[in-house]
């Protein structure tokens, strides 16, 4: 009889943490940025500008924009100013709001790209860390369960089967696996894992079982396993 439960990885992949962690690193630099534009551009002046010329380098999705302007800010003309942002609305001749910065008048900023800019590098932010907390909480619920388990010492010697290759994850890794069967016939299966290992058919491992729940188990590898 194959006693059944949802499989679970134990292990993490620490690319997979790596990339997300530099992803939050990103994302809050991206948030610092966009609010210090945000405060920058509410100590500006805003001002008409009329889109003089637009240049475009590329074409398709990997097309790049440049928008030059021109202005007059405290009766001082400003012309081919480059702005740094893009719309698909844009066109020459339109008139735009610009925000001017009153000891350097060709820096320009716009208060809407600046807080876009906040705004989404704080929502990854918080969805990064939302991410995080919710793995945690998550990790920490499923070693509560081994521990509740193994110190109730309820377990039995089954007989390894065979260790299944579930998921490629880079050239010589896997998401492994191991199936194993007790003398009465009940199989087991681990929850899934990353590590190297060095099980053989007809290895004995620990199946720790809960009595009043029997899909409740947790196959021990830590004996017969190299991470």
């Amino acid at each position: 009889m194959l006693v059944e439960k949802k499989k679970k990885k134990i292990f993490g992949s620490k690319s997979s943490i790596s990339i997300s962690i530099i992803v939050l690193l990103l994302a809050t630099l991206f948030c610092v940025l966009g609010f210090i534009e945000v405060v920058e551009v509410n100590k500006m002046e805003p001002v008409t500008a009329t889109i003089t010329r637009i240049e475009k380098v590329g074409s398709g999705d990997d097309a790049t924009h440049y928008v030059y302007v021109k202005y007059n800010f405290r009766d001082t003309d400003y012309d081919n100013v480059e702005i740094s942002w893009y719309s698909a609305s844009m066109y020459v001749g339109k008139q735009i709001t610009i925000y001017v910065d009153p000891n350097n008048p060709e820096h320009i900023l716009s208060k809407k790209s600046a807080y876009l800019m906040a705004i989404v590098g704080a929502a990854i932010v918080i969805g990064m860390l939302a991410y995080f907390i919710s793995r945690f909480a998550v990790r920490g619920a499923y070693l509560a369960r081994i521990k509740k388990l193994t110190e109730a010492s309820n377990y039995v010697f089954c007989k390894v089967d065979y260790v299944s290759q579930d998921k490629k994850i880079s050239a010589d890794k896997y998401w492994n696996t191991l199936n194993c069967s007790s003398e009465d016939g009940n199989q087991y299966k681990s929850d899934l894992f990353i590590s190297n290992h060095n099980f053989c058919s007809g290895d004995l491992v620990k199946v720790y079982i809960d009595p009043d729940k029997p899909h409740n188990y947790y196959v021990d590898l830590s004996q017969n396993s190299e991470e």
